[in-house]
């Protein structure tokens, strides 16, 4: 695994800076953060109306970054990129690298609205955070404080949450009768 996060964190982290990355991903960056989430959230609730998606949008993003991505930055002790000599680093960071929290919670929030949304022509909403979610992954390698695999593990960690979230209204949820 380590060619790969190596060779691909060079290419973005090193290959590919200009100011209108540096700028780009900065952005992608923050709206990664789990407390932008849950504020961007809250203000759709009150302005777009989506208080469906309030609780479910915040229990994804609070499963995937608490106890998936730093549960597991708690028992993988993994150095972070942001440490090698020839990163680029525009974060420092001192704690583990492993999953990419930001990107956890990123695709939490996609993950519970491409489900809740499913077979309605709303999905598209949860296809283009689906596609911000992945800005934030590489926004994540390009600023220097994860590698790839990170971001693929931070993307599991989003799956696997939004899932959890969208299986727990299921369950919760009146049955009806059967025919």
């Amino acid at each position: 695994m380590y060619p790969f996060d190596l060779e691909v964190f060079r290419l973005i982290n090193v290959g590919s800076r200009s100011v209108f990355g540096d700028l780009f991903f900065l952005f992608w960056s923050s709206v990664g953060l789990g407390y932008v989430q849950v504020a961007l959230t809250v203000l759709s609730h009150f302005v777009l109306k989506t208080k469906s998606f309030t609780w479910p949008i915040i229990a994804s993003v609070a499963i995937a970054g608490l106890p998936l991505a730093q549960g597991l930055k708690a028992t993988v002790p993994r150095e972070r990129p942001s440490h090698m000599q020839f990163t680029i680093r525009e974060e420092a960071f001192m704690f583990s690298s492993f999953p990419s929290g930001h990107t956890a919670t990123s695709f939490g929030v996609a993950t519970i609205v491409i489900l809740m949304t499913w077979g309605t022509k709303n999905v598209k909403w949860g296809w283009l955070l689906a596609v911000a979610a992945a800005c934030v992954g590489v926004s994540r390698i390009y600023r220097g404080v994860h590698w790839p695999s990170d971001v693929i593990g931070g993307v599991f960690c989003g799956l696997l949450a939004g899932a959890i979230v969208y299986y727990l209204m299921l369950s919760r949820s009146p049955k009806t009768a059967s025919s």
